[in-house]
């Protein structure tokens, strides 16, 4: 039976991911005539920060799926990463699309990732931690690499019940839209004539190769950035990494953390950076209202002989 990740991790205590990545050594010393299993290597990432919005007194939400058109037009000459080599398994049980997989296993087998993953099990043991542990890489499960074209970047999981899936700024359906939704709602409405959803579910937008992204994939509840600078930052500096290394990427950075956290990745020649406050009611007011970051970013999609995102979202999101 598989074991969670992080019950894994629990057992394995501050073990290093290097020791859980190695392969088992059955052959460490070949019988005559036997030829020496041969190992495999990967690539290593950087670090990030978060911060902001939606986060005070009142609850929110992250989390869902992806997955979406196929990969970008020609223009541009960036490097795209190897998603269709090795496709090693991954410790701690984790479920990522497989074009994920070789950035994950690489961050997967560093020291500070085992400490990370011990520590969310133990917090899981003493108190509720969002979201649920089979949801914590659902954005990585759902955009595939190979088809990634948009990044929005968001902070960490909404800390309310029942909010968090995984994906940034979504919430789960049936559940009250937060009021940094809303306003990304009312800038679709003004921006593209889009009338605001009922839910708050974003699975169509990843579906479509938009990254929702968390900084912090983990949080406590009733506690905002209370996983902040245990490890999430550093892994997810890699997968933004990795996105950065698609051709003609587009990156929504809303807020000073996003900004900062995206900087390396969205500098890559050829990518499309837009930038404003964040939809915060607390900043909404100060310059992401009337940015049309969504127009613009179909418009440089187009401009690229791809398809537009499709930002109108499904009345019912169990359609998706």
């Amino acid at each position: 039976m598989i074991t969670s990740f992080f019950t894994r991790a629990s057992k394995r205590g501050l073990a290093t991911a290097e020791e859980e990545a190695r392969p088992k050594r059955a052959a460490r010393e070949p019988k005559s005539g036997a030829k020496p299993a041969m190992a495999a290597a990967e690539p290593a990432s950087a670090s990030a920060s978060p911060d902001d919005a939606d986060h005070a007194p009142a609850p929110e939400a992250a989390g869902s799926p992806a997955g979406g058109p196929a990969a970008a037009a020609a223009a541009g000459s960036a490097e795209e990463p190897d998603v269709e080599a090795a496709e090693p398994e991954l410790p701690y049980g984790i479920n990522v699309h497989p074009s994920w997989r070789k950035v994950v296993a690489a961050e997967a087998r560093k020291p500070y990732f085992a400490r990370l993953m011990a520590f969310v099990q133990q917090k899981r043991n003493s108190c509720r931690v969002f979201p649920p542990e089979e949801h914590v890489f659902e954005a990585l499960r759902l955009t595939p690499l190979s088809e990634l074209r948009v990044v929005i970047v968001g902070q960490d999981p909404y800390h309310g019940p029942g909010q968090a899936h995984g994906l940034a700024f979504s919430v789960r359906p049936g559940v009250k839209i937060p009021p940094s939704l809303r306003n990304m709602y009312k800038e679709l409405k003004t921006d593209c004539g889009i009338e605001p959803a009922a839910h708050g579910t974003l699975t169509s937008w990843a579906r479509q190769g938009v990254l929702l992204l968390n900084t912090v994939l983990t949080v406590e509840s009733g506690a905002a950035h209370s996983h902040k600078k245990r490890g999430w930052e550093e892994f997810t500096q890699a997968i933004l990494a990795a996105a950065g290394k698609r051709p003609g990427v587009v990156f929504l950075l809303w807020g000073k953390p996003a900004q900062t956290a995206a900087k390396a990745a969205s500098s890559r020649p050829g990518h499309h950076v837009l930038a404003s406050p964040h939809p915060s009611p607390l900043s909404a007011s100060r310059g992401f209202f009337g940015c049309r970051h969504f127009s613009k970013t179909n418009a440089f999609l187009r401009s690229r002989g791809q398809p537009e995102i499709r930002w109108q979202l499904p009345e019912d999101p169990s359609d998706d």
